[in-house]
Formats: C-alpha cells, structure tokens, sequence
C-alpha cells in the first residue's frame, strides 16, 4: 500500500517507501510510538510530496475516502435525531382481597431500559451499536400498599365485649402503609399512618345518647 501511494515521488535518498517512512521526521515519531490513528491522519491529510492535502492517498490511486470519511470537510455538522431506547421488563402483581380485615396489593418489576448514544460513535452507519444503560434504569422495583384492621371492638380480639361510646371510640382502628423499594441505587420509603374513620358513626351516637339521658 505504502509502495503505490509513494510511488513516482521525490524520496530523497531513500529507496523505498518503508525506508522514507522510518528516516523522515515527519513519520517516524509516529512509528516508534505506535500512533496509528496520528500515522493514518497524515496519510489522509498532508500534502507532502504532492503539493496538495490527500495527495499521497490520490497517487496511489485509492479512493477519497479510503482512509477517514469525508474527508474533503474538516468539520462536519450532522443534524438529525439519533437517540433512541428499548424497554423490556418482567411485571407481576399479587392482590389479597380483604379478609378478617387485612388486605393488601404488592408489584415487582424487573427491567432494564437501554439508550442509544448521541454523540462520539464508534460507526457513524451504524448508530445502534453504540447502547448504554439509560440514567432511569432500575433493575429491581418493588412496591406494597395494604391495610389492617386493628383487633380491637366488639366481637374483636381486644375488648370484644365492649359496648356503647367506648366500643366506638375503639372500633375500626386501620393500621395502612406504603413501601417501596428500587435497586440499583436503592431507595427505600415505607409510610405508616392510623386511620380513624369512625368519627361520623360517634358524632351521630354521641348526640342519640345525650337525648336519651
């Protein structure tokens, strides 16, 4: 390859290409360094020899872009819309119905969601080889909500003999909660909260009895 892009040109003193390429300033720095994409930019670029920028890639009868793409432009703008992203994901749910005052919904997921990148690709034809995990991904998602009766009232664990202001008072008495669990990077919420619902039963009782007495 060296031979046909050297080829016909003023080498000075030396015999071949090979021995231009080791001898001159301009090249073997890249050589000993091992530089191989500053050793394949000048190839493409210079106008050594040749009096004109590419001209060694020409005199060897190999194409413009044989060496980088384009490379009639220094800098090129490309406008488009690269980005792209997949989503795949394993979702189950379990739903406990209410019974003897506990019930309760749990989901889990587990996903990965992948993006395109949008700049530095390593194939500009092919953009999709260039993927990474996109900065919403979580592996693992794991969330409850529920509700539980407390044992507590008439007919209950707890003072099931109870009657009258007391047994409203004490009656249907709700332990709820939320939780939530994300990994990788972990996040945990768990809320618990008392419920007291039975206040419209005692405001409508409390003012019967007072009539009463």
């Amino acid at each position: 390859m060296f031979a046909r892009m050297f080829a016909g040109l003023n080498l000075g003193t030396s015999a071949t290409a090979a021995a231009y390429l080791r001898n001159n300033t301009n090249w073997r720095g890249f050589l000993a360094n091992g530089d191989v994409g500053g050793f394949a930019s000048r190839l493409a670029t210079t106008n050594e020899l040749t009096g004109q920028g590419g001209g060694l890639v020409r005199n060897g009868g190999f194409p413009e872009n044989f060496i980088v793409n384009n490379p009639q432009f220094n800098n090129v703008t490309y406008n488009t819309n690269p980005g792209s992203s997949t989503y795949h994901s394993l979702q189950t749910q379990v739903t406990f119905r209410p019974t003897n005052g506990l019930s309760f919904q749990s989901t889990y997921v587990w996903s990965k969601g992948l993006a395109s990148a949008t700049t530095g690709f390593l194939n500009p034809v092919d953009r999709s080889l260039d993927r990474t995990l996109q900065a919403s991904h979580r592996t693992h998602d794991f969330r409850t909500n529920g509700s539980f009766e407390l044992p507590i009232g008439p007919n209950k664990l707890l003072l099931s003999n109870s009657s009258g202001w007391l047994a409203r008072i004490v009656e249907r008495w709700q332990l709820t909660w939320i939780a939530k669990v994300t990994l990788p990077m972990f996040y945990l919420m768990i809320a618990a909260v008392l419920l007291i619902w039975y206040f419209p039963q005692l405001i409508t009782y409390l003012p019967q009895q007072m009539k009463l007495g």
